[in-house]
C-alpha cells in the first residue's frame, strides 16, 4: 500500500487503487455516526429503577436518587420503583429494570450481574445505657 524511503512515503499502485473503497468505508462510518447521534437524541435514556424493601426506602432517598441521576443523565427519563417483595435480582435478570438498590442475601446469586455497595455501615443494635440488655457482654437474636 506504501512505499517508504527515508524522505518520504507515497503510495503504490494498489494504495492509489484502494483510495475510493477507503473514502466509502469513512463515508460509510460518518452516516452511521451521524445516525447514532440522531437517534440518541429522538429517543433519550429510559431507566427503571427499583427500591427494594429492606432498603429503607424514603421520599427523600428517591429524590436525591433521581437528582443525582438527572445531573448524570439530563436528557434520561426516571422511573423509580418502591418494591416490597420478591427477589431483587429477579426483576434485573428478566430486563424489567435497569437498577436496583436492595439489600443482597448472603447466598444470593450474583452471576452475571454487577454490584457496588453504596452503604457500609455496620448493623448496630443500640440500647440505653439504663436498659437490663446494657449489662450483657452478648446478646443472642
Amino acid at each position: 500500500m506504501f512505499e517508504r524511503n527515508a524522505i518520504s512515503t507515497r503510495l503504490t499502485y494498489a494504495g492509489e487503487s484502494f483510495i475510493p473503497y477507503a473514502r466509502e468505508i469513512v463515508t460509510a462510518d460518518d452516516r452511521a455516526n451521524a445516525w447514532i447521534t440522531e437517534y440518541k437524541k429522538a429517543k433519550p435514556l429510559h431507566l427503571v429503577i427499583e427500591l427494594f424493601a429492606g432498603f429503607k426506602v424514603t421520599d427523600d432517598l428517591a429524590s436525591l436518587i433521581k437528582l443525582k441521576l438527572s445531573e448524570k443523565y439530563p436528557s434520561a427519563v426516571l422511573e423509580i420503583k418502591d418494591i416490597r417483595e420478591g427477589d431483587p435480582l429477579e426483576d434485573l435478570r428478566n430486563n424489567d429494570c435497569d437498577l436496583v438498590f436492595a439489600a443482597i442475601p448472603e447466598n444470593a446469586d450474583v452471576a452475571g450481574l454487577m454490584n457496588v455497595p453504596v452503604n457500609t455501615e455496620q448493623l448496630a443494635a443500640i440500647v440505653n445505657k439504663m436498659n437490663p440488655l446494657a449489662a450483657q457482654d452478648a446478646i443472642t437474636i
